[in-house]
Order: structure tokens, then C-alpha cells, then sequence
């Protein structure tokens, strides 16, 4: 439902009132998945996994410290890796969230620039994908992780004619351009016209196809595959099986040229019901007698 969001209360900071679309405290995290210690023991346990290259295990007690320490930023945490010479470094990325989403830092606070990621290196190999998105010196690096956070759900409503958050387009004060995907146009569905209705139309109604009819006699209540009426067909039509022309009526007369030149009138057939020897067709020159291979014509790549 649109709108829904900004009347939900917001369930960051202190209950006074206020409602997400204009929250501005810091956001409360679930932290329920993360082992409650100390700081001094989650910090024991980072320096231990450093020793014995643990990554996962480094990164899940630096978690820990980090809900031990409220209010503690990533890169205090890096100065004190590099003080002791842990085997784990800290970056930021740059990374632009999309319209859903938010970089929340570690104690709650909205609308970070960076993403921080862990590394085993101090200097990571740089692929082309995200070389664009690393800092260029450790100082620059350092910086950059005073806002530093991960990627969250963003609660706020957004705004898809300004393209900001905390209010929804029916709220937006900025005019809200012509769509013209959906601009309603006039279009006859006789003549095809965009000026008028098929009710307005001067040209002669169209015949109406009936959907449900044989597409071979016209009539209801079977398929053309089922029809008993022999089919039609032009004078171009010729069978797929000895390439003969012919031309079928509802008698099935078929019209072919004879030796002479004329027109001789035969039993119209299918391919599938013809009784003449199969000649095969080129696919080079499309005449009859020979395959592409045993062509005696150049070959024709078109």
C-alpha cells in the first residue's frame, strides 16, 4: 500500500511520537544473533583467530566486539588492528544503494557512504570490477570508515518523482512530469487511426474473423486438421515431395505443365499422399534433379 510506511512508528531511537518517513535517529539493530562478551574477551578472541588465520571465525568475534562496544567506528577498530599487528585489514567501498535499501553503520547510524569489507591482505589485489570503488591510500581508506556501514532494508517511503526518501510521490511537492507510457491515445480499432473511436470510423467496418471457425471452409464446431473439405490452394502451390505445380479446387483439380508447354489437368495431391519418385531440390540454385552438394553452379552464399 502506498503510504503504508510513513505511518508506521518509528522504532529507532526514543518512542516520542514520530514516524518512520521522518525518523532521523540512528536505527535498532537485531543484534540477537550475535554471542553476547565482552570487550575484552570478544578482542581475545579476534587476536587468537588472527594467530591461526580464522577468517570467519576473526570476522564473527569482531561482530562481538562491535556489540560490546556501542558507539565504537570502524576505523578506531582498524588503528587498533594495525597497532597490534593483527593479520585482517578494514576497507570501505563505495557502493550506491539502490532505492531500497540503506548503508546503516555499526551502531545504527543511517545513510552511510561506504561498505566496509574484510580482507586478508593490506593491499588486496584490485580487480577492475571494484578498483574504482577502493580508497587510494591507507590514510584516504581510514577516513572513509568513519562512514562505513553494511547494506540494509530501507524503511523509509521513497519518492519516485524526486527520487529522495521520506515522503512518497502522492506527497511529493515537485511536479510530477507527463508519463506519457500511460497518456491514454486514441486509436481506431478499424481504420487504425489515432483521431477518432471505431464508433467515429468513416471507413467500412473490417469483417469480423470468427475465431472459432475452420480456417479451410469456414464453418464452426471442427479445426482446419479436421476439416472433410478439400483444401484450396493457388497456382504457386507445388507438392514437397516430386515438385510438381499445382493448383487445387474444392475438386482437387490440379493444373501442371506438360511436356509441351500447356496445362494438363491432374489429381491433385499432398505430399504426404504422393505415389512419384522423390526429386530432390538444390539448395543452391532451388531446381530440381540434384542436392547443393553435386551443384554445378558457383555457389551462392546469399
Amino acid at each position: 500500500m502506498s503510504g503504508w510506511n510513513d505511518l508506521i512508528p518509528a522504532s529507532g531511537g526514543s518512542n516520542d511520537g514520530h514516524f518512520t518517513a521522518t525518523c532521523t535517529n540512528p536505527r535498532k539493530l537485531d543484534l540477537s544473533h550475535i554471542v553476547d562478551r565482552s570487550q575484552e574477551e570478544a578482542w581475545d578472541l579476534m587476536t587468537k583467530a588472527s594467530q591461526r588465520r580464522d577468517f570467519d571465525g576473526f570476522k564473527q568475534h569482531m561482530l562481538e566486539y562491535l556489540k560490546a562496544s556501542p558507539g565504537t567506528r570502524l576505523d578506531e577498530i582498524e588503528k587498533a588492528m594495525r597497532t597490534q599487528g593483527l593479520n585482517y585489514w578494514i576497507y570501505a567501498l563505495e557502493r550506491e544503494p539502490a532505492y531500497n535499501e540503506v548503508i546503516v553503520g555499526p551502531s545504527g547510524e543511517l545513510d552511510c557512504k561506504y561498505v566496509w569489507t574484510l580482507n586478508t591482505s593490506a593491499r588486496p589485489r584490485r580487480s577492475r570490477a571494484i578498483a574504482h570503488r577502493m580508497a587510494s591510500t591507507p590514510e584516504e581508506n581510514m577516513q572513509r570508515l568513519k562512514f562505513a556501514g553494511e547494506i540494509m532494508p530501507e524503511t523509509r517511503p521513497f519518492c519516485h518523482t524526486c527520487k529522495s526518501k521520506g515522503h512518497t510521490s502522492k506527497k511529493c511537492e515537485v511536479e510530477r512530469p507527463e508519463d506519457e507510457m500511460t497518456r491514454v491515445v486514441l486509436k481506431c480499432t478499424n481504420c487504425d487511426g489515432l483521431d477518432h473511436r471505431r464508433r467515429d470510423c468513416p471507413e467500412p467496418r473490417k469483417v469480423e474473423v470468427n475465431r472459432n471457425a475452420c480456417r479451410n471452409c469456414g464453418d464452426e464446431g471442427h479445426r482446419a486438421s479436421d476439416c472433410t473439405v478439400p483444401r484450396q490452394a493457388d497456382e504457386n502451390t507445388e507438392c514437397r515431395k516430386c515438385g510438381k505445380s499445382v493448383y487445387m479446387s474444392f475438386e482437387l483439380a490440379v493444373f501442371s505443365s506438360d511436356a509441351n508447354g500447356g496445362a494438363s489437368k491432374t489429381v491433385g495431391h499432398f505430399s504426404k499422399d504422393c505415389t512419384n519418385e522423390r526429386v530432390p531440390k538444390c539448395r543452391n540454385c532451388d531446381e530440381r534433379g540434384h542436392v547443393g552438394k553435386d551443384c554445378p553452379k558457383p555457389r551462392d552464399i546469399t
